[in-house]
């Protein structure tokens, strides 16, 4: 049996709702939280959150063979 690995997908919220699609990348998040007003870039470039905006975050385990056959992606 392969090695398990953890891939995460991501998806922006509003009072607990998506306001976008999953994400395999919390940078495309961050564009979509934007896009609806819900986060901003400080002076140094570091990302934030804007109430009522998140992050939900979910870890899918899948064996390494799979990742790689899957262009280093979750399924």
């Amino acid at each position: 049996m392969g090695d398990t690995i953890v891939a995460y997908w991501y998806r922006a919220l509003c009072f607990g709702r998506p306001v976008g699609p999953w994400r395999s990348c919390s940078k495309q998040v961050q564009d979509d939280l934007r896009a609806e007003g819900l986060g901003s870039v400080d002076e140094r470039g570091r990302f934030y959150v804007t109430v009522p905006g998140d992050i939900e975050r979910l870890s899918v385990p899948m064996n390494f063979e799979e990742w790689e056959a899957n262009g280093r992606r979750a399924a």
